[in-house]
């Protein structure tokens, strides 16, 4: 397990959080069951890849500790990077929806820690993440592809 007062205390606070399962509006169900993490400048220096990976894996496994109930049977948990809010996103959406609530193009990684690791190491653990002066590319010279981990639950 992880040792981080910051992600002890963030599984504590998802850890019972209930579930919504609506079939019917994915953009709805993936706004419930959505939960945002982002450490302060403090607690960021404490937290490793490896640490925020098997937060996920412990949030994941709570999860499936409330898929027991027959109606919630049948959703996927994915996780993200919110680059524009410097934080870890994790929610859950029906199976039958066939697909992920984002409006940008997705790529599914196999490995979490290509998440939990770029988060970390680009972003928490970067002074420089957010001075994007050198930047001078525009919006419209690339279309953006969100790495996203997902995995099955019921």
């Amino acid at each position: 397990m992880f040792d981080t007062s910051a992600l002890s205390r963030w599984l504590e606070l998802a850890r019972g959080d209930a579930i919504l399962k609506n079939p019917d509006d994915i953009n709805a169900e993936a706004r419930s069951n959505l939960w945002t993490f982002s450490p302060n400048e403090d607690e960021s220096c404490h937290i490793s890849g490896e640490d925020l990976q098997s937060f996920v894996l412990a949030i994941l496994e709570a999860r499936r500790q409330w898929m027991t109930q027959p109606a919630l049977q049948g959703m996927i948990f994915y996780c993200w990077h919110d680059a524009q809010i410097r934080a870890l996103r994790l929610s859950l959406v029906s199976r039958s929806h066939g697909r992920l609530p984002f409006g940008c193009k997705i790529r599914t990684v196999e490995n979490l820690l290509d998440i939990t690791g770029h988060i970390v190491e680009e972003d928490w653990s970067n002074d420089k993440y957010a001075d994007d002066s050198a930047d001078t590319t525009t919006s419209s010279d690339l279309q953006y592809v969100l790495p996203v981990w997902r995995c099955g639950l019921g």
